[in-house]
C-alpha cells in the first residue's frame, strides 16, 4: 500500500534484498513515489537523500520502475505517493 503519507504506508522488509522494481498497475493515480527508510519495522522512518536530495521515482500507470539502488542496505522501506494506491514490489536476493 502506497498512501500520501509516510505514516500510512506499509512498511516492508529488505532484509536479504538488494534491490527490485516497482509494478504500477494500469489505472494508477500514482505519478511519483518518494522512500523512506528505517532500521526496525516500527520505527522512525526518514526520507532517503542522495547528493543533498530528497530520493522520489517518477512513475506512470501500467509501468515497472527499478527501485532506487540508494535502498541497498536498508532494513525497512515505506513508499509514499503523490496520490493513494497499491503497487507491487518485485525483490531481488543477494
Amino acid at each position: 500500500t502506497v498512501a500520501t503519507s509516510e505514516a500510512n504506508s506499509k512498511s516492508v522488509s529488505m532484509r536479504g534484498f538488494t534491490g527490485g522494481l516497482i509494478s504500477v498497475p494500469s489505472g494508477s493515480s500514482i505519478t511519483s513515489i518518494t522512500y523512506y527508510i528505517s532500521s526496525t519495522e516500527s520505527g522512525t522512518y526518514l526520507p532517503l537523500y542522495s547528493g543533498g536530495s530528497q530520493i522520489s521515482t517518477t512513475v506512470a500507470a501500467g509501468r515497472v520502475y527499478a527501485l532506487d539502488s540508494a535502498v541497498k542496505g536498508a532494513a525497512f522501506l515505506k513508499l509514499k505517493g503523490d496520490a493513494a494506491g497499491s503497487v507491487d514490489l518485485h525483490l531481488t536476493s543477494s
